[in-house]
C-alpha cells in the first residue's frame, strides 16, 4: 500500500517522506493522510480557527 500526503503528494517510503517516484499501478492501494511538514502546517490553521471561533462566541455571549 502507498502512503500520500493529501496535500503536497510526498509518498511514505520507511520511515521518509519523499517525493512522488511514480504513479500508482491501477490496482495498487493507496492511502491519503498527512506528511509531519503538511500535518504542523494544517494543525496551526486549525489552532487559528479555532481561536478565532472562541473569540467569537465568547464576544457574542457577552
Amino acid at each position: 500500500m502507498m502512503v500520500q500526503c493529501c496535500v503536497c503528494r510526498r509518498v511514505r517510503q520507511e520511515d521518509r517522506w519523499v517525493p512522488t517516484p511514480r504513479a500508482a499501478e491501477p490496482r495498487e492501494k493507496v492511502s491519503h493522510g498527512y506528511c509531519p511538514r503538511c500535518a504542523s502546517e494544517a494543525f496551526k490553521e486549525i489552532r487559528r480557527l479555532h481561536a478565532s471561533r472562541r473569540k467569537a462566541s465568547s464576544a457574542s455571549v457577552a
